[in-house]
């Protein structure tokens, strides 16, 4: 059956309207994520006070735009006048500030609503620009994996870093991309001010700079050997543009941190910056920020450079604690880390595709090999044939290329927290596969055709029975939701997001008190009340209900043999939980979950000897 170009358009539409209301709901009654509390915290008082002080490691553009809609729509107390705001105590600000506003759920859903509709609108441009660069078959299968991809699902709900910084890289791309194959002044301008824009949603887009410098030098490197000589003028337009580029992306950068840091005073940057770099403080990188803090007019890329040299230093020496994978603790970088959450955290259909479409493509590159350079009746050399061809692919050519330095960089690093980390490969990896698969779909091969379709109704179809809980989605290689904290923790399971929920889990149970131990950034007094006790190492009485975050119960199996490798190691708040009650912990079974990550147990009778002596 053919359709239409028009209905395949209006189809792509609506698979993204489908996705916009699953994005939006499915987030209601989540509680703040691990991060979300900082970051909404800081953003509001950049907007409101222009006093950049917290949350330095991340630039400031995600944040100011939910800082707008708290500070329109919610009008929190700003707590100027407390000790926590003049003493700068970030986690007593968060409790006055947060915690205590009239109503943190509301002010965390406004929060949220803008970072949602951008992350709808890439939905919408991504189709666009599948459709422009491939055609609507390619657009189709596209925008299929990437409206229902878990893992974007997951983290574009949330006020982080991650979903922006995906979006920012796919369209800063995609312009270079259009700049390149069209060198006008005009395309150039707007590169340089999305590449600025970039710059402010995270600090890992400063990837894109080395990024750019290679595309280009693959373009000329193609058109040099597909001419056989080197045209005068490019080295000059070359310095021109990159003059122009570098002007206009800078001064967006210092632009925006010029607004932030009104007021915030010199003295406290000087302060920061001798505090965070005083082991290394012959390093030349912060010799450059003790330099330019100084300067008025510098200020501003110093503050920037700190937070960016900050965040270099995170990711070479990777997080505090240990590491965990497949229910084992392991201390610094594990390189197989990334490839085992990118085969285990996205659908099973999708990644069966992606198979598919690297096969095609290594095919489509030995038949290229064979015409162009075996053949020896071949007319067209075979360096012409190569620059055509890179000139003429660059997107696709230029997407494998930004995969595999962006997953070499995270695999290389000793930072592993979460799949959230790598989320930027996936626009692309969905790109190259719907390119790819979609000649392979417009061909008259039947067989071909199903396993496509199948493919993309199973993965739609794994994706949706996660909803609402994305953020947990695991798939059938880790054995699901249900198994999925033995894989991997963290943000890849368990962020701290089902506070809300266990409130509503208690009030329908009619508990009245639960004790609790819980992963994350939220105050279980403000949903709970007086309902919750925090656990800690005492013995529960029959019939008494216990509640564990899954990040906690898959750490506790791993520390209970593991305690000694790892007894002079910051592993977790549990190396001070006895092990007679980590083992009593984990001998009990959970009688419910709320949501994907908050086990429930009622403690049996056959447990009440246990627990006397833990």
């Amino acid at each position: 059956m053919h359709f239409s170009e028009k209905t395949k358009q209006w189809s792509g539409w609506l698979i993204v309207l489908f996705s916009a209301i699953i994005l939006l709901t499915s987030s209601w009654d989540d509680s703040p994520c691990y991060d979300e509390v900082e970051h909404i915290t800081a953003g509001y008082y950049y907007v409101r006070a222009q006093n950049y002080w917290m949350n330095v490691y991340h630039p400031p553009l995600v944040k100011d735009i939910a800082g707008l809609a708290v500070l329109a729509f919610v009008h929190p107390n700003p707590c100027f006048d407390s000790p926590q705001w003049q003493y700068r105590q970030k986690e007593k600000l968060f409790l006055k500030f947060f915690w205590r506003s009239k109503n943190p759920q509301n002010m965390l859903r406004v929060a949220r609503i803008p970072l949602q509709i951008c992350a709808i609108l890439f939905l919408f441009y991504y189709f666009r620009r599948l459709r422009i660069e491939f055609g609507c078959c390619a657009a189709l299968i596209g925008i299929l994996m990437m409206s229902a991809s878990p893992t974007f699902l997951a983290h574009a709900r949330f006020v982080t870093t991650d979903a922006p910084a995906t979006i920012s890289f796919f369209v800063a791309i995609v312009m270079f991309f259009d700049y390149l194959r069209d060198q006008s002044r005009k395309k150039l301008v707007r590169l340089s001010i999305v590449t600025g824009l970039a710059l402010l949603v995270k600090h890992s887009l400063i990837v894109l700079i080395p990024y750019y410098v290679l595309i280009v030098l693959l373009w000329i490197l193609a058109g040099l050997i597909q001419r056989g000589h080197f045209l005068p003028g490019v080295l000059r337009k070359i310095f021109r543009h990159g003059c122009l580029f570098a002007g206009i992306a800078l001064f967006m950068l210092w632009s925006f941190y010029f607004v932030n840091m009104i007021n915030l005073v010199p003295w406290a940057q000087k302060l920061y910056n001798e505090i965070q770099f005083y082991m290394i403080d012959d390093d030349p990188r912060v010799w450059v920020i003790k330099r330019t803090q100084k300067v008025p007019v510098l200020r501003q890329f110093s503050w920037y450079f700190t937070g960016l040299v900050g965040q270099t230093m995170h990711v070479e020496t990777g997080h505090a604690g240990a590491g965990y994978l497949k229910g084992k603790l392991y201390r610094g970088g594990n390189p197989w880390f990334y490839p085992t959450l990118l085969l285990t955290k996205e659908p099973l259909g999708f990644l069966l595709l992606t198979l598919l479409a690297i096969g095609l493509l290594m095919n489509s590159l030995l038949q290229f090999l064979r015409i162009h350079l075996f053949r020896q009746t071949e007319t067209e050399p075979f360096a012409v044939a190569l620059g055509a061809a890179i000139r003429k692919n660059i997107v696709t050519i230029g997407s494998v290329i930004f995969v595999i330095l962006y997953l070499w960089i995270a695999v290389s690093a000793k930072l592993n927290l979460g799949i959230r980390h790598i989320l930027p490969i996936m626009p692309f990896l969905y790109l190259i596969t719907a390119a790819t698969v979609s000649q392979l779909f417009n061909t008259s091969m039947q067989l071909a055709r199903m396993f496509i379709i199948s493919c993309l109704t199973y993965g739609c179809a794994s994706s949706l029975m996660a909803y609402p809980g994305y953020l947990a989605y695991f798939n059938e290689i880790a054995g699901g939701k249900r198994r999925g904290y033995y894989v991997a923790i963290d943000s890849n399971f368990d962020w701290g997001i089902d506070l809300y929920r266990l409130k509503l889990y208690a009030k329908k149970h009619k508990i009245t008190k639960i004790y609790l131990l819980y992963f994350g950034t939220g105050n279980a007094q403000y949903y709970l009340r007086d309902r919750v006790v925090p656990w800690t190492r005492m013995p529960l009485k029959e019939g008494e209900f216990l509640a564990v975050s899954a990040h906690f119960r898959a750490q506790a199996q791993a520390l209970v043999t593991q305690r000694e490798e790892f007894a002079h190691t910051n592993v977790s708040i549990l190396q001070q939980i006895p092990p007679k009650s980590l083992r009593w912990l984990l001998r009990l079974k959970p009688t419910a979950i709320v949501g994907d990550s908050i086990l429930i147990y009622k403690i049996p009778k056959s447990n009440q000897e246990d627990s006397q002596q833990p």
